[in-house]
């Protein structure tokens, strides 16, 4: 499989799009809500917190393998505390339906995930062999 960074942002934003038009048709049509400002704010939530880890990654890339490990992991705990921040300030300070929210933002969170996953596999695989990279990293 050839490590092609612009394919791969091409089908994620054609996979979010779609992701994102059929949340709103599911709501407003099969529901009978409007839910339209909580998928469009855990769309742009997830794609927010998608990107900071994926610029994290991108520059661990170029580091050794033990700070690439460091940064993904660390990266991971800090996304997860962004995260909970992010919804406590929703449940204090705003009136927007909660759970539309949540399953709005995960669903997303969950595409950009399996993205940066492929991402990282690409990369590493590009790079160098799975037993070079365990070697470096025990």
């Amino acid at each position: 499989m050839a490590y092609n960074l612009k394919k791969i942002f091409l089908e994620l934003i054609g996979i979010s799009f779609a992701v994102f038009a059929l949340s709103l048709i599911v709501s407003r049509f099969v529901l009978k809500t409007d839910r339209t400002h909580e998928i469009l704010l855990g769309f742009v939530t997830g794609f927010l917190i998608f990107i900071s880890g994926f610029a994290a990654t991108n520059w661990a890339f170029k580091r050794s393998m033990k700070a690439f490990m460091g940064v993904v992991l660390g990266g991971m705990f800090v996304r997860f505390l962004i995260i909970g921040a992010i919804l406590l300030l929703l449940i204090q300070f705003t009136d927007i339906h909660i759970f539309s929210f949540v399953l709005s933002f995960f669903m997303f969170y969950i595409i950009y995930q399996f993205y940066e996953i492929r991402f990282i596999n690409l990369r590493l695989s590009k790079g160098k062999k799975w037993l070079e990279v365990l070697r470096e990293v025990s």
